[in-house]
Formats: structure tokens, C-alpha cells, sequence
């Protein structure tokens, strides 16, 4: 038996399993692998030949959808490694190094996407309800003032809860345009 890659596809090549007979190694390692590997194989034209099967699925993202192909050709790969009498060519794993590499990227553009998206949130927040216990807020005198940017910061009356009192008047601190939290202003490059 074989695994290798011909067109982008991974192939399982099983003509050298006699299945008449009943106790051929190659025979029982074949339903051994097929069970197994957790993915579908699809029979293809040439007999004797089957095709990896994997359909990305709606619900996952990009990321989430090359990682589960990722896991379960990695699964095959060393599912045939274990058994001696399939042979793997080297074109599967540098094939699950690409998909490892792609991996990475994608994870690493997921999160880049998730970080602004929660700053962005926060600057929301910070900008309806003021600045709340930001590390940077200090009093100053009568004021309160930025550490990050030196501003003094203004202060407008915001509706609050503590400890299920409620307090219509309660006087908070708001950014300026100047805070570190603004993902609206533009980034000074260093």
C-alpha cells in the first residue's frame, strides 16, 4: 500500500491487497488503517485507489476549517507510519507543513481581527460611560487627568449602579481624542 499525492489529492494506492485470502498482513492492515483514521475515503476512477475526503463546513471559520483537515491528515499520516506495509512519500508531510504554515497565518490574522474588534469595543464603552477604573485616570487636585496622554480629562454626570443602589448622578471622567484606548486616531509609527 501507498500514500502520496498526485493533483493536490491525497491517495491511498491498495492494489497490492489480496483480499481473497484471509490472512494476508497487507488485507488486515488495510481495514486496520481505514478504521483507523477518522476521515472519509472516496473511491476514485482508478481501482484500487482512494481519495482523501474532506468538506470544509459552514460553521467553522477558515481557520478552524484547515486546522480539523490539518488534525485528520495528520491522524493518516501517522496512522501509516505505524503500519509497516504502507508506504508514505514525502510529499504528505511537506504537504501538512504547508497546511501547518497556513495554519499559523490564519490563526494569527483570527486574532489580530479579535484584538480590534475588543479595543474597538472598549473605546465604545469608554466613550458612553466614561473612563471608569482606567489604569491610567488620576486625580489631580479638583481634576482628573490622563497619565498616558496629560491631558484633564472632563468630567459629565452618568447614571450608575453599585451593589444594586442606583445613582442618577454620579460625576465620571471621559477620554479625549489623545488616550492610548482611541482606535479611531492614527498610530505614530516609531
Amino acid at each position: 500500500m501507498k500514500l502520496y499525492i498526485q493533483d493536490e489529492d491525497v491517495l491511498l494506492d491498495y492494489s497490492d491487497v489480496n483480499f481473497e485470502d484471509v490472512k494476508d498482513q497487507a488485507r488486515s492492515d488495510y481495514y486496520a488503517f481505514i478504521r483507523s483514521c477518522s476521515c472519509g475515503w472516496e473511491p476514485t476512477l482508478k481501482p484500487k485507489v482512494k481519495r482523501f475526503a474532506y468538506g470544509p463546513s459552514a460553521a467553522l471559520t477558515p481557520y478552524g476549517n484547515l486546522a480539523q483537515k490539518r488534525m485528520l491528515l495528520g491522524n493518516c499520516y501517522v496512522t501509516a507510519i505505524y503500519f509497516n506495509t504502507i508506504e508514505v512519500t514525502c510529499e504528505v508531510k511537506k504537504l501538512l507543513d504547508k497546511i501547518e504554515e497556513q495554519c499559523h497565518k490564519l490563526r494569527d490574522e483570527e486574532i489580530a481581527k479579535e484584538n480590534a474588534r475588543k479595543a474597538a469595543e472598549e473605546w465604545k464603552e469608554k466613550c458612553k460611560y466614561g473612563c471608569g477604573n482606567c489604569a491610567y485616570k488620576r486625580r489631580w487636585g479638583d481634576d482628573k487627568i490622563c497619565t498616558a496622554s496629560g491631558d484633564i480629562l472632563s468630567e459629565h454626570t452618568v447614571p450608575k449602579s453599585y451593589v444594586g443602589m442606583f445613582y442618577p448622578c454620579n460625576l465620571e471622567a471621559f477620554p479625549t481624542e489623545n488616550c492610548p484606548f482611541n482606535v479611531n486616531k492614527e498610530q505614530e509609527v516609531v
